[in-house]
């Protein structure tokens, strides 16, 4: 927001620009000077403190305009726009174990406990005009779908803060699964034929970086094939790798989907199948 001298400056600048008004010197002016202006007799005295009443006056215009625009926006910030994005942020809000109260026509908690709040992971999506809801919980800093009274609780939650007339799937299940099929061209002089990191045959550097990428995949995103390749290339004694053939599918889908570019994940989040990845080593 501009001052009022910066705006008692614009005003002397538009005048300078205007021939008939030349003749007129404004000085160097401050409040305190022109309350010295009151008592002159000089012509000019009056027009510079008539430019300082009208910088006070748009000063204050202005300034009421701020007032009216955060007023507007606090107004704004507390609608209810029932957008993909808000959906996701109410998930995040819900409260295990609290009731709600309906106060100034919408469902709320009252008191607000961020301890209570259970959802870690979520998503919101359109599908066919309804919402998607994906959602789970964190323990221990490990990803865990809701248990049956969790899922139940935010069920009911949902229910209530919803817009009428718009269908909500919940999901929240165990994560989806890769079978992954490669060959590792290895340098034997960081890790052996076992893929074990020969300073540390604790580790095993392919399968620790494949489940790293898995982990750190956004919550229902997408696993990019290529993007996997990269991941497994960047681990310790890898020279090059090879996808032979890689399949996901949801936990309790009978069926196993190919991948042949990216998969989506049902659940949101994927970790690795029993006794995969199957990983065949060849000395470089």
């Amino acid at each position: 927001m501009r001052t009022i001298q910066q705006i008692y400056d614009e005003i002397i600048k538009e005048k300078e620009q205007m021939a008939e008004l030349s003749t007129l010197q404004p000085g160097v002016d401050s409040s305190q000077t022109l309350l010295n202006d009151l008592t002159s007799t000089s012509k000019v005295a009056v027009w510079r403190l008539w430019a300082w009443v009208m910088a006070v006056v748009i000063w204050t215009h202005e300034k009421l305009w701020v007032v009216f625009r955060t007023e507007v926006d606090a107004i704004v910030a507390a609608a209810i726009p029932g957008t993909a994005r808000w959906y996701r942020e109410m998930c995040l809000q819900f409260q295990y174990g609290d009731a709600m109260v309906y106060q100034n026509f919408k469902f709320i908690y009252n008191p607000v406990n961020p301890d209570n709040r259970i959802i870690a992971r979520a998503s919101a999506t359109e599908v066919g005009g309804n919402v998607l809801l994906k959602v789970a919980k964190l323990e221990n800093n490990t990803t865990q779908k809701l248990t049956t009274d969790e899922l139940e609780a935010f069920t009911s939650y949902i229910s209530k803060i919803k817009f009428a007339g718009t269908y909500c799937q919940i999901i929240s299940a165990e994560a989806d699964l890769l079978r992954v099929d490669l060959n590792v061209i290895y340098d034997p002089g960081i890790i052996n034929s076992n893929g074990e990191q020969l300073s540390n045959l604790s580790v095993k550097p392919v399968e620790q970086a494949i489940s790293n990428y898995l982990a750190a995949l956004p919550w229902d995103g997408k696993l990019l094939l290529s993007a996997l390749v990269d991941a497994v290339q960047q681990a310790a004694g890898v020279v090059d790798v090879v996808i032979n053939n890689a399949s996901a599918k949801a936990y309790a889908a009978a069926n196993w989907n190919t991948i042949s570019r990216y998969y989506y994940t049902v659940s949101g989040w994927i970790i690795n199948d029993n006794n995969y990845p199957l990983i065949n080593y060849q000395s470089v």
